[in-house]
This record gives structure tokens, sequence and C-alpha cells, in this order.
């Protein structure tokens, strides 16, 4: 624990269970939990005790998979993106509504 919390546990300016959980914590970031300490965010023991645990686990890094393609990759997916779009307006446009009417169910009204 860093010797400035050690001279403010003997001063009782904390309590010893804020001592333990302060001497937990790399130094760098015990100055992080007594500033919670200090601003009354960790007033009971559960709350200290959370706030430790969270500055003791490494925060978690962010990655995104799939979403950094090299331009090459990039424009071979816009190019089948848009044929893909092409097939199916096609096959949209390929029927007329009056078509489906002679299947039976497949009508609109046939499905309500």
């Amino acid at each position: 624990m860093a010797p400035v919390y050690q001279r403010y546990l003997i001063d009782k300016r904390i309590t010893p269970t804020q001592a333990y959980e302060l001497a937990r914590l790399p130094e760098e970031k015990q100055h992080r939990l007594y500033a919670f300490i200090e601003s009354g965010q960790a007033a009971s023991v559960e709350k200290l005790r959370s706030l430790a645990n969270n500055l003791l686990v490494p925060p978690p890094q962010q990655t995104t998979i799939g979403l950094e393609m090299p331009e090459e990759h990039q424009a071979v997916g816009c190019r089948y993106d848009r044929m893909i779009e092409r097939l199916a307006g096609f096959i949209r446009s390929s029927f007329h509504p009056d078509d489906l009417k002679i299947l039976p169910g497949s009508s609109p009204a046939a499905s309500t």
C-alpha cells in the first residue's frame, strides 16, 4: 500500500476495510480508489469492494470482427451485393400479382 495511505490508516482517516481494498491494488490504481472513497462513492463495503474489483479487472477491448477488410475485399463484397440486389429485383419483376392468384392458397386474400 502506498505510504500516504498507510499514514491515513494510522491517523484513522481511512478504515481497515478501506486500507485492505487499497492494498489489493497497484499503487496507480490506489489513487483512483481513494478518490472514490473521498467523494463518498464507496460508502458501503459492497460498493468499495465492487469499485476495487473493477479496478483490478482490465477493461475489455472492443474488437470488430469482419469490419476491417482490405479495399480489394470490400470492392468484391460491394459487387456481390449489387449482383444479389439485381437478381432479387429481376425475380420480383418476373411475377405479376395476378400470376399468383391461380395458385391455391398463395393469394394475399387466402393468407388472412
